[in-house]
């Protein structure tokens, strides 16, 4: 039988509603309906959770159900790479920052000529990251996970771009804290 059938069926055997069951998995009612519907799976701590309440076992749940083992894989994949991703963007982020302020606060050099090195060497760790997302990338599921996440990836790819102007007010206010002796 598969997944979604088999829990759909068990919680309406034992009499539970959806809001009980996720009640009992601390999720809401509707990621219980999207699951009964097979719209979205539960990742793994949930399923054994299911597996508990409901009185399945683990063997039931999967073996029953390849294209479940396969989309698990997937969504598996999936996290794993986003995980990277962000992290990178994150460390590019912190460490892009960190340099800024400190060439600026302890060197004296113009804003102009830091701004460039800092440009340049954030353009290596994006060029790194686009590398490593086109070698990675699933592209038969790519269609799939075009909606949402990508808006994300994008979002912050954009946030990226604005780190100078961010600093910049980082500066502002570290000048106005410290005084303006700071070149």
């Amino acid at each position: 039988m598969i997944f979604h059938n088999l829990i759909k069926a068990k919680r309406q055997k034992m009499s539970l509603t959806q809001m009980d069951l996720a009640n009992k998995l601390l999720v809401s009612n509707k990621t219980i309906s999207n699951w009964e519907t097979g719209k979205t799976l539960p990742d793994i701590e949930n399923i054994i959770l299911i597996s508990k309440y409901l009185n399945l076992s683990l063997d039931d749940l999967f073996l029953g159900d390849e294209t479940m083992v396969e989309k698990l894989r997937e969504n598996q994949q999936e996290r794993k790479f986003y995980r990277v991703v962000t992290i990178s963007l994150i460390s590019a982020m912190v460490v892009g920052t960190i340099g800024y302020l400190f060439l600026k606060l302890f060197y004296s050099a113009s804003l102009a000529s830091i701004e460039s090195n800092v440009s340049t060497y954030l353009a290596i760790p994006i060029l790194v990251l686009i590398i490593y997302i086109l070698t990675k990338i699933n592209w038969h599921s790519l269609i799939s996970i075009l909606n949402k996440k990508m808006i994300i990836a994008i979002g912050l790819l954009i946030f990226l771009y604005a780190v100078i102007p961010v600093m910049e007010v980082i500066d502002g206010l570290i000048r106005g804290f410290v005084g303006s002796s700071i070149n």
